[in-house]
């Protein structure tokens, strides 16, 4: 994962105390947060257009522009968390 704020790079380290962070995004819309130990379940929905990914954890919903998305990489951003790339791990 890298994640990026104003233009800077984030430490993933020092935020979540580990390298271990992923998104799962399961058919049938269902989301699954790791943060090393930590799962988090919630769900997911693609707009009309696959433009904006919406995810919901918990009571908390957060809208994401969808940057670039293909099999292999996921790049989403928003104003207040910034841009998020992740890479497939198999």
């Amino acid at each position: 994962m890298k994640w990026t704020k104003k233009g800077k790079e984030q430490n993933i380290h020092s935020k979540f105390k580990t390298d271990e962070v992923y998104q799962i995004f399961e058919e049938e819309n269902d989301f699954v947060s790791i943060v090393g130990n930590k799962k988090t379940k919630g769900s997911w929905k693609l707009s009309d257009e696959d433009q904006k990914l919406t995810v919901k954890v918990m009571m908390m919903k957060v809208n994401f522009v969808i940057e670039y998305m293909d099999d292999k990489k996921r790049v989403i951003s928003n104003k207040k968390q910034g841009t998020l790339e992740y890479a497939k791990v198999e």
